[in-house]
């Protein structure tokens, strides 16, 4: 479904990476979206698939007057998802959540460096898809916490139950 994502969509992904100071050219940035676009839409994928990338990103413009940096969690939350739904599936398959966290942040690093995005700015969103795909963050990580709060209380969709006392 990557070929059938919105086009402003994919733009945004390009204008955001453009943003963090990625130094590949235009057409590169526009196929690693396209990329991105057919992982989050893979058939089975029930959780993570583009409609809620969409969701996440439309939250993450909503709050982006309070964010240090809206254009970082916007390519956080594209690469999260890379690979997530199949960490469900692992999870359930009684591996650490941790594997599948360190392969979205591996390939996160990789294909941003390539991209070229400084170290620097790859190192930070390493460290927000970590907190991304754990749903925890520091208290003192202001823009840490936008995102997992983001990903829990997407617009139109119901707040996580709280656990029932015992």
């Amino acid at each position: 479904m990557g070929a059938h994502a919105p086009q402003w969509l994919l733009g945004s992904f390009v204008e955001a990476m453009q943003q963090i100071g990625a130094t590949a050219p235009t057409d590169e940035l526009a196929a690693e979206a396209r990329d991105l676009a057919e992982r989050w839409s893979a058939e089975g994928r029930a959780l993570h698939d583009l409609h809620r990338l969409i969701k996440v990103l439309t939250h993450i413009d909503e709050i982006s007057l309070s964010a240090h940096d809206p254009d970082l969690l916007r390519i956080a939350a594209w690469y999260h998802g890379a690979f997530l739904n199949r960490a469900l599936e692992v999870r359930l398959g009684g591996f650490e959540a941790q594997f599948a966290s360190a392969r979205c942040i591996d390939h996160a690093h990789n294909r941003l460096t390539e991209l070229g995005v400084s170290e620097e700015v790859v190192a930070r969103i390493d460290e927000l898809i970590a907190f991304l795909t754990r749903h925890r963050a520091p208290r003192s990580d202001f823009d840490a916490q936008v995102q997992p709060a983001g990903l829990q209380e997407v617009p139109g969709e119901a707040p996580p139950r709280a656990p029932r006392p015992r």
